[in-house]
């Protein structure tokens, strides 16, 4: 994982289950998991990459249940809410001269 260009944007962490993520790859070929166990192989991934994984803007907590749509839903909402919260630099500047007085910035 190359963390350095990810933090030029805002990450998303979409946390699964591993016994979720093996039930809904089932039939794929997936590189990393053709292993004799991969759920297990599955769970040694998370394990080594959850520190990352944490550093995320975003965490997005994905249950069984959920369907694909209601993870999208999920996922825009949080960041709608992470960039309501962190707005832009250049969105700060302009609301700083507003209120400063600097009625030509618009």
């Amino acid at each position: 994982m190359n963390w350095s260009k990810l933090q030029t944007g805002i990450v998303i962490w979409v946390d699964v289950d591993p016994e979720v993520i093996i039930t809904r790859i089932n039939g794929t070929d997936r590189p990393l998991l053709q292993t004799e166990n991969p759920l297990q192989t599955l769970k040694n991934i998370l394990d080594d990459r959850r520190s990352r994984y944490e550093q995320a803007d975003v965490h997005i907590t994905v249950t069984e249940t959920m369907t694909e749509q209601e993870t999208v839903n999920a996922v825009c909402r949080a960041v709608h809410e992470f960039i309501d919260k962190n707005p832009p630099a250049w969105q700060k500047a302009k609301a700083k001269a507003q209120s400063e007085g600097l009625d030509w910035v618009k």
